[in-house]
């Protein structure tokens, strides 16, 4: 059997070493965390997105379906109808 005896320096370095280590690790939690974030608002922005192309445009639909010819000026559907041209 070796005898290693250990010196002061080198119990320094692997203390380093394992602080080094341990923050390296939870560099990585915290971008793991902060991707899935990402992931989240992404999904929600994209979501609104597509909320508001489906209600201009099925607002558009109805309106050219039951609205009147003669009465274009519809308050409520004045706005919608100006975006989706």
């Amino acid at each position: 059997m070796v005898n290693v005896t250990t010196t002061p320096a080198a119990t320094a370095s692997a203390a380093a070493a394992a602080e080094l280590k341990a923050a390296k690790v939870a560099a990585k939690a915290l971008r793991q965390v902060k991707n899935e974030d990402t992931a989240k608002y992404f999904a929600v922005g994209m979501t609104g997105i597509m909320g508001l192309f489906i209600i201009f445009r099925w607002t558009k639909f109805f309106y050219k379906r039951y609205g009147s010819k003669q009465e274009s000026s519809s308050k409520v559907l004045r706005l919608p109808i100006a975006l989706t041209r």
